[in-house]
C-alpha cells in the first residue's frame, strides 16, 4: 500500500491566531537589504562623486605629435608626482585636484641587462603597460650609459576607442641612496571623465538601485505579507494548545543575484569605470603599503560580479543537460565576502608574474600597427580578467561537489546516520548559510534542539533530486523562513522550515519523473504542502507512477511551501476538514 502523506484534516478553528516577526531577524534583513540595495553606489569608495571631479585639463592639448604629447603629459605628471612631492615612503598616491593616481617604487637596474622581462615583474604596474613602455623600459635596462636614452613614455589607454585617460611611466634617481643603479620607478595614471557623463553614471546606479530595491521586494518580503495573513486566518492546527506564531525571516541575496538583469548591469557598471579599475589593480599589484592594497581589494572585488553572472550561466546550462548533480551549490553572499579576499591576490598574482605578457599581447590586440607606441586598447585584457575572476566560483561549486562525493564515499563516519542527527542536520540552525545561522541561533536561542521540527527534510529529497534546484550552482538556504509555534503558556510546540517555491523547480524535467500540482477541495492551508506520496485530500487522484511530487498550494496563492518529514510519528495537520 503506498504511504499517505502528512496532512491529516481537523477541526476549523475561528479564533484567529497571533501572529509575530522575530525583531533579530527583522533588523538583520534591514540591514542586508541596506547592503544590497547600495552595492551599486559602493563604487564611490574609490571613484569621486560627479561634484567632486575637477574641470577636465589636458596637458598635451597643442601637442603636434605623439612625441610633443608624451613629453608635456610627463611633465605635468612628474610636477605633481615627485621625491619633492611625496614623502619617501609614499608608495600610491592619489591626487584629487587632478583625478590621478602613481605608484611608484625604488628599484635596484643594473645597466646593459638583456633579460627585460626578469625586471619589469617588478616595476609598478607592470601589467598595464603598453607597447611603447615596455620599449622604453627594456631599452633603459639595456643601455650602460643611460644619460642619452629617455627616461619616459606615454600613453593614450582607450576602451571602446573611446579615451580614458592617459598613463606614463617615468624614471627618476634614487633621492635616498647614492648607488647609481637604483632609481624610483613611477606609473601615473591621468584620468579623463567627463562631468555629464559622471552625472549620468550617479543617475544609473541610483536606478539600479531603485530595481533592486523593486527585486528584493516583489519576489521575497511581498510573499511574506501573503504568509501572516494566511498565518492569521488559518491557523496552524497541529495543536490546539498554539497560541501565537512567530516568524523568522531569511536573507534576500538568493532572489537578487539570481537575477540575470542585474547581474548584466552591475557588469556594464563595473566597466563604466574602467579607469578606476585600474587604479585598483595598480594598487593591489604591490604589498608595500597595506592600506593602499585593501582599498584596491575592495574595488577589485566588484569582479564577483562576473562570478555571479558565470554561475548563472552554467546553472542554465546544467538544467538543459541535466547535470545538476555535478554542482554543489555555494552561498552567493559567502562568495560576496570571499571576493574581497581573492581578488587582490589574484591580480597580485597576474601583475608581478610572467603571466602578465598574455595581458601585454591583449592590449595590443586591436591598436594599428601604427599607434602601438602610444595607444593602448583595454577591452581584451578586460575580458580576460573577468572571464578569470568568473572561474573562481566554478571552481569552488566543482571542489565542494567532489569533497561531499569523496566524503559520501571513503568516509565511514559519514554513511553511519542515525535518523535524529540526520534530521537535525538539516534545522536552519546547522544546515544553513553562515551568516543565516548566526542570526538563527542567536533569534531561536529559547528554542531548544528536542522541538518537534519539521520541514527540512526537503533538502534530503534535493540531495537525492538535484533537478529539484531552479539554479544548481547557487545556494538558496538562506532564504527559507522559519516558523516557531508557541502554546499559551510561552512554551514552544513546533518548529517548520518553509521554502519559497521560486527557489525550487517543480517543472517536468523529463518524462520518467515530474511533478503535478494539486488542488485541494475545500482545504485551506496557510502554505503550501510538496508530498512524495499519494494524495487524499485532492480533486486530482494520479494514479501515474512517473508523478512523484505533488504541490499542494497555499491559500491566496502563497509562495511558501513545507515539506513534511516522512516519519509517521513527526505529522503536522494543515488543512482544516472539507465542509
Amino acid at each position: 500500500m503506498p504511504r499517505k502523506h502528512g496532512v491529516r484534516p481537523v477541526e476549523a478553528s475561528s479564533r484567529a491566531c497571533h501572529v509575530r516577526f522575530n525583531r533579530l531577524s527583522v533588523l538583520y534583513n534591514i540591514c542586508f537589504t541596506l547592503k544590497l540595495v547600495l552595492t551599486p553606489l559602493f563604487a564611490y569608495l574609490t571613484e569621486p562623486f560627479p561634484w567632486a571631479i575637477p574641470p577636465p585639463f589636458d596637458p598635451a592639448w597643442n601637442a603636434t605629435n605623439e612625441a610633443d604629447f608624451s613629453a608635456a603629459t610627463a611633465t605635468y605628471l612628474q610636477s605633481i608626482y615627485n621625491n619633492r612631492t611625496l614623502s619617501p615612503s609614499t608608495v600610491c598616491h592619489r591626487d584629487v585636484a587632478t583625478n590621478s593616481h602613481a605608484i611608484r617604487m625604488r628599484r635596484l637596474l643594473p645597466p646593459s641587462e638583456t633579460d627585460c622581462i626578469k625586471y619589469l615583474v617588478h616595476l609598478p604596474a607592470a601589467g598595464q603597460y603598453g607597447a611603447g613602455m615596455r620599449r622604453l623600459v627594456c631599452t633603459f635596462l639595456a643601455q650602460s650609459d643611460r644619460a642619452h636614452v629617455p627616461w619616459y613614455h606615454c600613453e593614450h589607454v582607450h576602451m571602446l576607442g573611446l579615451p580614458t585617460g592617459d598613463a606614463c611611466v617615468w624614471f627618476e634617481q634614487s633621492s635616498v641612496s647614492h648607488e647609481p643603479d637604483e632609481f624610483m620607478v613611477y606609473h601615473a595614471f591621468l584620468i579623463w571623465e567627463n562631468p555629464v557623463l559622471s552625472w549620468c553614471k550617479l543617475a544609473f546606479r541610483c536606478a539600479l538601485a531603485a530595481y533592486i530595491l523593486r527585486v528584493v521586494w516583489r519576489r521575497y518580503y511581498t510573499h511574506y505579507t501573503v504568509l501572516v495573513n494566511n498565518l492569521t486566518a488559518h491557523p496552524i492546527r497541529d495543536d490546539r494548545s498554539i497560541d501565537s506564531v512567530e516568524v523568522v525571516m531569511g536573507d534576500p541575496t538568493y532572489l537578487v543575484l539570481s537575477n540575470p538583469f542585474v547581474l548584466l548591469v552591475m557588469i556594464v557598471d563595473m566597466w563604466l569605470g574602467i579607469s578606476y579599475v585600474a587604479i585598483a589593480a595598480a594598487r593591489a599589484s604591490q604589498y608595500e603599503d597595506w592600506m593602499s592594497f585593501a582599498l584596491g581589494c575592495v574595488y577589485n572585488a566588484r569582479f564577483v560580479w562576473a562570478g555571479y553572472m558565470m554561475m548563472w550561466m552554467l546553472s542554465r546550462a546544467a538544467k538543459r543537460r541535466g547535470l545538476e548533480g555535478s554542482f554543489a551549490p555555494v552561498d552567493p553572499a559567502h562568495l560576496g565576502v570571499l571576493a574581497y579576499l581573492y581578488a587582490g591576490p589574484i591580480v597580485l598574482l597576474l601583475a608581478r608574474t610572467t603571466m602578465m605578457v598574455m595581458y601585454h599581447r591583449l592590449w595590443d590586440l586591436l591598436v594599428p600597427t601604427s599607434a602601438l607606441e602610444s595607444h593602448i586598447e583595454t577591452l581584451p585584457g578586460c575580458v580576460l580578467l573577468s572571464m578569470t575572476m568568473a572561474v573562481v566560483p566554478v571552481v569552488a561549486s566543482t571542489t565542494w561537489g567532489l569533497w561531499h562525493h569523496h566524503r559520501r564515499i571513503f568516509c565511514a563516519a559519514a554513511r553511519r546516520e542515525k535518523s535524529f542527527k540526520c534530521l537535525r542536520d538539516y534545522c536552519p540552525r546547522r544546515y544553513n548559510d553562515l551568516k543565516s545561522r548566526l542570526v538563527l541561533t542567536l533569534a531561536l536561542r529559547n528554542v531548544t534542539y528536542d522541538v518537534r521540527f519539521v520541514g527540512g527534510a526537503l533538502y534530503k529529497l534535493i540531495a537525492r533530486r538535484p533537478c529539484i534546484r531552479r539554479m544548481p550552482l547557487f545556494s538558496h538556504r538562506g532564504a527559507d523562513c522559519c516558523i516557531v509555534a508557541y502554546r499559551a503558556d510561552s512554551t514552544v510546540a513546533l518548529e517548520l522550515r518553509l521554502v519559497l517555491l521560486g527557489c525550487l523547480d517543480l517543472r517536468p524535467p523529463n518524462s520518467i519523473a515530474h511533478s503535478v500540482r494539486c488542488r485541494p477541495s475545500g482545504a485551506a492551508s496557510p502554505f503550501g504542502v510538496l508530498s512524495t506520496s499519494p494524495c487524499t485530500l485532492c480533486q486530482k487522484r494520479s494514479s501515474d507512477p512517473n508523478v512523484w511530487l505533488r504541490l499542494h498550494p497555499g491559500a491566496n496563492k502563497c509562495k511558501w511551501v513545507l515539506y513534511p518529514n516522512e516519519d509517521a510519528n513527526d505529522k503536522v495537520s494543515l488543512y482544516p476538514s472539507k465542509k
